[in-house]
């Protein structure tokens, strides 16, 4: 086969997932043993429906609640990361729950976690948290 036409794909089946940069040779992992390969579960690591439930009811409890958003400025997220905000904020339960309300939580959570830190580095500056 001449080098400018590609592998057919029965053939890139078998092929390696990477080639060694230095030398062009190609890694022993073959795509298909990547692709095959499974995670299996323990018995130890299953979580029951009520244990999920609880664990998200304390989730909801801290993050997914309104809140006032008093003056408002725009806050640029990425497509998938508002998406994602937007299908927490429907499952949640919480009626008129808004991707910015989840975004203050996270970030009021954040603060207050790190409170002392962030104002010991902002300590020559005129702002505080």
């Amino acid at each position: 086969m001449p080098k400018d036409t590609p592998p057919s794909d029965s053939e890139s089946e078998h092929k390696t997932v990477s080639e060694d940069l230095t030398t062009g040779k190609q890694s022993d992992i073959l795509v298909e043993d990547e692709q095959t390969d499974t995670v299996e579960q323990s018995k130890k690591s299953r979580v029951s429906a009520k244990m999920v439930d609880a664990d998200f009811d304390a989730l909801r409890h801290t993050y997914l609640r309104i809140v006032s958003l008093g003056e408002k400025k725009p806050v640029f997220l990425p497509l998938e990361l508002r998406d994602s905000l937007e299908k927490l904020a429907r499952v949640s339960g919480v009626p008129n729950l808004a991707p910015s309300h989840i975004v203050i939580n996270i970030l009021k959570a954040f603060f207050d976690d790190n409170r002392e830190l962030i104002n010991r580095k902002l300590s020559g500056e005129k702002l505080s948290v």
